[in-house]
């Protein structure tokens, strides 16, 4: 019997990959993004883990769940402080 992965870790590790795929895709966008983007794909490394597993909890809001927002967060922040810097 194969094991089934339960909806809501596919859910949650869809959510957390947007979040690391769209911060991934602004690393390019400022000058130390690349060592970002290591981090990010060890990330992406750990939800692909985790949905195998089926560990919802570990992708929620008790586990990597709120990393994934600011790793999210820090490469907005840093793409427009990029941006604002090479527009002056």
């Amino acid at each position: 019997m194969a094991n089934s992965i339960r909806p809501e870790t596919t859910a949650l590790a869809n959510a957390a990959l947007a979040k690391l795929n769209e911060a991934l895709a602004l690393t390019g966008q400022y000058r130390t993004g690349k060592f970002d983007a290591e981090h990010i794909a060890d990330l992406r490394r750990k939800v692909f883990q985790f949905h195998r597993w089926d560990d919802a909890g570990m992708l929620g809001p008790n586990g990597y769940g709120p990393l994934f927002d600011d790793v999210l967060r820090s490469a907005r922040f840093k793409a427009e402080a990029a941006g604002r810097r090479d527009a002056a």
